[in-house]
């Protein structure tokens, strides 16, 4: 843990830490490079290593009076580096603080003014085209098939003759209903000399049934009534069992499958539509719930209806419009209304970054403008100023550091990164503010 500084109270004064640092560096440095020199006397004298010496004329006197020279030049570009290259990064970690209340409050698309003592929020309408196609089962039924046919014999038992035009209908076994196909005059009954009997008029007429099946292929000698008619007056017969009538079930376009599919595809558009508007809006908006209103703008089918078909396509463009919040409008709302919790903190501030804010339901759908209810954790932070903090920590000791930041409010514990690594050793932050970075995170956060 690069935070466990053991505290040194004495070096507080900038000429203490000055003065402490280019000892530390120049103790360091020279210590190395007098074992490199003695390394090398006892090179040329190894008999004498244990002795009490001086350095021969060799090295006093040869190109080894360089050293200390090539020394200082290290030292110099070694502090250079530190000053134009080092960062440091220092992390702050603080107690986790927050305050949270659910609320209600009005939002209105009108002047785009906040009223925190109304509790209005200003709406903003955000709208958005979806373009796509959706195919369905078709559900719908259909009979289809053919009409029989058939001849029948017309019987006319009155005095007077009768012409029946096309389509009179007749009505025959199990109230089946058939048609002339044609018009037919039928004579009025005549007296019979020889037997004594009335003779009825007849006459041939073709029908057809009303309507398809097989149940219209009725049998020979079958009695057919005319409608309206009194079966005393006319009646009619089939000799010859009629045919051709068939019938089958097919799957057609219904009314019920169109709309089925149109109110699906809607739905799924919407949610497109949703997805499109949060990019647009960002994550600084929120999207006001029961608010998105869609409006078709073309809409076209494969299959019209009662078309046979299996299944139905459809292609469709919806326009969607929602009403949108700021979400910093809301927390400003939720810190107004719990200012005198957020008071109860001293040296505190809201972390806008950490904080948050959410809609849970539309109260009031039907009035404008809209009541709503939502809620906000907001997070609080140590108020510090961070360009301040560094003027005041640059080029200071890790323990003045740690110092420091404990007097903020809510800081529990600093931590330090230094890189390169190589500078870690001097436990002291860079002389340039713009290579040093605070940050603030919370005991969770920091893992403590």
């Amino acid at each position: 843990d690069q935070t466990a500084v053991k505290p040194d109270l004495a070096r507080v004064g900038f000429k203490k830490e000055g003065n402490g640092f280019l000892k530390k560096i120049f103790g360091k440095i020279s210590g190395f490079f007098l074992q490199a020199k003695q390394s090398i006397f006892f090179r040329f004298s190894p008999k004498d290593s244990q002795k009490d010496f001086s350095y021969p004329s060799k090295i006093n006197n040869g190109r080894w009076r360089f050293l200390p020279l090539l020394g200082l030049l290290l030292i110099v570009l070694f502090i250079l580096a530190f000053y134009f290259f080092g960062k440091a990064e220092v992390t702050l970690v603080a107690s986790e603080s927050q305050v949270s209340q659910e609320f209600e409050f009005l939002v209105s698309s009108g002047d785009g003014v906040i009223n925190l003592s109304e509790k209005i929020l200003p709406g903003q309408l955000k709208s958005v085209r979806a373009t796509g196609s959706k195919t369905g089962t078709v559900i719908g039924k259909k009979i289809v098939g053919d009409k029989a046919k058939g001849e029948v014999t017309i019987y006319n038992r009155t005095e007077t003759p009768r012409t029946f035009g096309s389509g009179t209908v007749l009505v025959g076994p199990g109230k089946l209903r058939f048609v002339f196909d044609q018009e037919v005059r039928v004579a009025s009954k005549s007296p019979d000399l020889v037997s004594g009997v009335d003779r009825w008029g007849e006459a041939k007429a073709q029908v057809t049934a009303a309507e398809i099946g097989a149940q219209y292929n009725v049998a020979p000698a079958s009695q057919f009534e005319f409608e309206n008619l009194s079966s005393s007056a006319f009646l009619a017969k089939n000799t010859v069992a009629f045919a051709g009538g068939t019938s089958r079930q097919i799957p057609v376009v219904s009314k019920e499958d169109q709309e089925n599919l149109t109110a699906g595809l809607i739905r799924d558009l919407e949610s497109q539509a949703k997805e499109k508007i949060q990019t647009e809006i960002g994550q600084g908006e929120i999207q006001v719930p029961e608010t998105l209103i869609s409006e078709i703008e073309s809409k076209n089918f494969d299959h019209e209806l009662q078309d046979e078909a299996t299944s139905l396509n459809l292609d469709l463009t919806i326009k969607a419009t929602v009403l949108t919040i700021k979400k910093q409008d809301l927390l400003s709302l939720a810190a107004n209304l719990m200012s005198s919790e957020i008071e109860q903190k001293p040296g505190q501030v809201i972390d806008t970054e950490q904080s948050e804010v959410y809609l849970l339901k539309t109260v009031e759908s039907g009035k404008k403008p809209l009541l709503l209810r939502g809620g906000a954790k907001i997070v609080l932070k140590p108020g510090l100023d961070s360009a301040e903090l560094i003027s005041k920590i640059r080029g200071k000791s890790f323990n003045f550091v740690q110092k420091t930041v404990l007097t903020f409010s809510g800081v529990k514990q600093s931590r330090i990164q230094i890189s390169p690594g190589l500078f870690m050793f001097l436990s002291r932050l860079p002389f340039r503010g713009e290579n040093i970075s605070v940050k603030v995170v919370t005991e969770k956060d920091g893992q403590i």
